[in-house]
């Protein structure tokens, strides 16, 4: 719960590098360890991270 509490407060300060590293340590997740995520259609990391901007992009009044 502390580390919950910590990650909403990063966010709410728009400090989302901190956060991150919050949630990475919530999940178990060092850098020696990251893992790539692999989807139909997505050969790389990066074309993903993009297709999913583009998708939550949309609900995002604030541009409209």
């Amino acid at each position: 719960m502390r580390y919950k509490a910590k990650i909403e407060a990063q966010l709410k300060i728009n400090n989302l590098g901190s956060a991150w590293e919050s949630m990475k340590t919530i999940v178990g997740l060092k850098d020696d360890k990251l893992k790539h995520i692999e989807l139909n259609g997505y050969p790389s990391d990066l074309q993903l991270a993009q297709e999913l901007n583009r998708f939550y992009v949309r609900f995002d009044t604030s541009i409209l």
